[in-house]
């Protein structure tokens, strides 16, 4: 048995369609890893359906915020300086001003001593500081409607494929829309991103 010679076949290995053998022995034999070409995925529309439940801690009603002035003093040195541009495409139409790293509504969810951490740079010690900074410049995000609240809003599609319009080629369609139930794509290509009314889930009391 010594004497005879033994391949040990040790792996095969399936990479695009690529079988590769890898021998072991008293001779090397160069492995092929070479990947063999693969056909590209042709451009695709797809309809997602998403329900969200979204969980709001108690907060003040934006209109009676001790701190909206704040915001205002925000927006108006924001409009001095030119900024009022939306992010995403550049109009200076119909801005509005996203709360960017920290959503308003969800501010009294937030652990004050794990953002001091993470965000050392705003100087924020205390629940004033927090509340001042919310409405302030470092947390306002200049988008047009469209880009805010609209069918390629932040607010309404997913953020892998909010963030890159940015940047998208032109001759795309946009990579995600809102679709109203009922209604067909604004835009014919891309992901349709489609979101109907989640099911009542709140519980209810015998009337």
């Amino acid at each position: 048995m010594a004497a005879r010679r033994f391949w040990i076949y040790l792996t095969v290995l399936m990479t695009l369609g690529t079988v590769v053998f890898v021998r072991t022995g008293d001779e090397t034999m160069p492995t092929d890893t070479t990947p063999a070409p693969c056909a590209v995925t042709a451009a695709h529309t797809q309809s997602v359906t998403l329900h969200i439940l979204e969980c709001v801690p108690s907060h003040e009603p934006r209109e009676t915020d001790p701190h909206y002035h704040v915001f205002n003093a925000a927006r108006l040195r924001m409009k001095k300086m030119g900024l009022l541009k939306c992010w995403s495409c550049g109009t200076t139409e119909n801005i509005e001003l996203h709360h960017d790293k920290v959503e308003y509504s969800l501010q009294n969810g937030v652990d004050l001593s794990k953002f001091e951490e993470l965000y050392p740079e705003f100087n924020i010690h205390s629940d004033e500081d927090f509340k001042n900074w919310i409405e302030g410049e470092g947390n306002l995000l200049p988008l047009c409607k469209l880009h805010h609240t609209g069918i390629l809003g932040i607010h309404v599609i997913p953020y892998p494929q909010w963030q890159i319009l940015r940047y998208y080629r032109a001759d795309l369609a946009a990579p995600a829309q809102v679709v109203p139930v009922g209604k067909a794509p604004v835009l014919p290509a891309g992901s349709v991103i489609h979101f109907a009314p989640a099911p009542n889930t709140s519980p209810k009391t015998a009337e």
